[in-house]
């Protein structure tokens, strides 16, 4: 029996279509927002994707603390003057991957990746890293960031 063309490249077409069919990566699984940050947890991430440093301040605690590889910045308007505004207007593309909870007594400590765009006088780059973020109930009932570790 003669084989004509379409059947000798119909083993090969097979064979890359599953080889495709292995390099697509599901999706990342949906993360279980805890109850509590059911609302406050994404707003935060748009807070991140938008333009508004004012829009941030529901989401700290007064005396919250972020750490940086670089730098400390203590309280509400230290966060908000000297790490949030300067470095919002340089950012996009803002996206959170690997995102987990647990709780620790009454907190509740979110752990993930980052990533983003930065620009900076035309020249635009990614920056990448891992974070964990600890959440507490306020007197006020408000669930707030206590403290960020950014690495």
């Amino acid at each position: 029996m003669k084989r004509g063309p379409a059947a000798l490249h119909r083993p090969l077409l097979l064979l890359l279509v599953l080889a495709a069919g292995a390099c697509v990566r599901d999706p990342e699984p949906a993360v279980s927002v805890p109850p509590e940050l059911a609302a406050a947890h994404p707003a935060l991430i748009a807070a991140w994707r938008g333009t508004d440093p004012a829009a941030f301040r529901p989401f700290f605690a007064d005396k919250a603390i972020v750490v940086t590889a670089d730098d400390q910045f203590t309280g509400w308007e230290d966060i908000q003057a000297r790490w949030i505004t300067p470095a919002l207007p340089m950012m996009s593309s803002f996206a959170l991957t690997g995102v987990a909870f647990a709780r620790e007594g009454a907190d509740i400590v979110e752990t993930g990746r980052y990533s983003f765009q930065m620009t900076m006088e035309g020249e635009s780059e990614s920056v990448n890293g891992i974070y964990a973020q600890r959440w507490q109930r306020q007197p006020d009932g408000s669930w707030r960031v206590a403290t960020i570790n950014v690495e």
